[in-house]
């Protein structure tokens, strides 16, 4: 089954909240794509969410390469506002954009230059994702060539490597989340759209 809005697209789901942190001592945060090693800060939220976004779906396997391309995504028609299937009949439509339907935040991650350090002695991994249940949102953690997608139903994770020790430095590494509410989800239809905001938290760390 498939989950998109029906015909009527005057009601949106809102954005959310993107929180990074790092539970490492000498890790530290940056928001953007520019690292600064006299950074202190070991949380940051995002704070140019969207105001709305439109389900949509991965057309494709999704790649650290093709995430942010526009062809890679696609979304349909359900046939009634309280209705999550796909309008049977229809055709799915491709995106040209990713705008109003795939959001993004961008982190820097890297070594505090009072650490006494220059190069980790350990992987940066993603050792935790708290997403929403029930709202259909999905995010799509992207750093160098790993990618990792998480919804709530598998938010549970154990540590998943995002850069190996040897590339976290005082010159820092870019974390791109990608998020979107996932249209093959139950919960996102038309007249559930008010309901489909939250806030999701990515905690960082040095770790075996």
């Amino acid at each position: 089954t498939y989950a998109w809005f029906s015909m009527n697209t005057t009601v949106s789901a809102q954005g959310m909240t993107i929180t990074a942190k790092s539970d490492t001592e000498f890790l530290v945060i940056v928001e953007g794509d520019t690292f600064n090693a006299a950074a202190t800060s070991v949380e940051i939220s995002s704070t140019h969410q969207p105001e709305q976004l439109y389900p949509v779906a991965p057309a494709t396997t999704l790649t650290a390469a093709n995430v942010a391309t526009a062809g890679s995504w696609h979304y349909a028609y359900s046939a009634a506002n309280n209705l999550y299937e796909k309008k049977e009949g229809t055709e799915y439509v491709a995106c040209t954009t990713l705008a109003g339907f795939v959001a993004s935040e961008s982190f820097s991650v890297g070594l505090n230059n009072k650490s006494g350090a220059t190069v980790a002695t350990k992987d940066l991994k993603l050792t935790s994702i708290t997403i929403p249940a029930n709202k259909g949102i999905t995010c799509v953690v992207v750093c160098g060539d790993n990618i990792y997608s998480h919804d709530a139903s598998n938010a549970n994770i154990t540590s998943e490597t995002l850069a190996a020790a040897a590339s976290v430095t005082q010159s820092g590494v870019v974390i791109t989340v990608y998020y979107y509410f996932n249209g093959e989800n139950q919960n996102v239809y038309t007249d559930n759209a008010t309901n489909l905001t939250g806030s999701v938290t990515l905690t960082f760390g040095l770790r075996d």
